[in-house]
């Protein structure tokens, strides 16, 4: 994975757990970066060994860590270096889902050795849609409940989110089924 990666993992655990959270991690991972560089691979078991790492630490779930680092990535993308790749690929939270392969791959023509997931939005209404996500990465399903969760609040549109089909299950991909709080409570009324 690009070292850009790694960097919103640190970032993420010094803001909301402190910075002798992540000098932990570090010591315990045996990782000792002090920073990582965004456009520089690095092998995937390193980040593996340090979300490990950070779950043993932190006392919390791997599905959490990863997902809170979803939730991160929309407002640490949104607003650092890739702002305008960001601000490019949609201005609502639909057009951007629609558009997340598009976002993958400007950010390709950056990184030309980038393992991009792809997404697919089917089954779209004005009450519902359904995400599918595919990649070759074991483990990171979470990161897209996060990033789904970060966009509704970057767009403020409020939704629900359910994980329907679980590729860690043994479905062939993972598909989440995103419903759209708004556009049903005006229909109860």
């Amino acid at each position: 994975m690009y070292g850009i990666i790694n960097q919103a993992l640190k970032l993420h655990i010094c803001e909301k757990y402190g910075a002798a959270s992540w000098k932990k991690i570090q010591e315990q991972s045996g990782i000792d970066l002090s920073n990582f560089t965004s456009m520089q691979r690095y092998p995937d078991s390193m980040t593996y060994q340090l979300i490990q790492t950070g779950v043993e630490v932190l006392n919390i779930t791997a599905e959490q860590l990863i997902e809170e680092i979803g939730y991160f990535w929309v407002f640490y993308m949104g607003t650092g270096g890739y702002k305008e790749i960001f601000t490019e690929s949609g201005d609502d939270f639909l057009s951007f889902l629609q558009n997340l392969n598009y976002l993958h791959g400007r950010v390709k023509s950056i990184l030309p050795a980038l393992q991009s997931p792809k997404f697919e939005c089917t089954d779209i209404s004005a009450t519902q849609l359904r995400l599918h996500y595919y990649s070759c990465r074991d483990g990171f399903s979470p990161m897209v409940l996060g990033l789904v969760k970060g966009l509704a609040d970057w767009f403020k549109e409020p939704v629900r989110i359910k994980h329907i089909l679980l590729k860690e299950r043994g479905d062939d991909h993972d598909v989440f089924e995103i419903k759209f709080i708004n556009v049903e409570s005006n229909r109860e009324t």
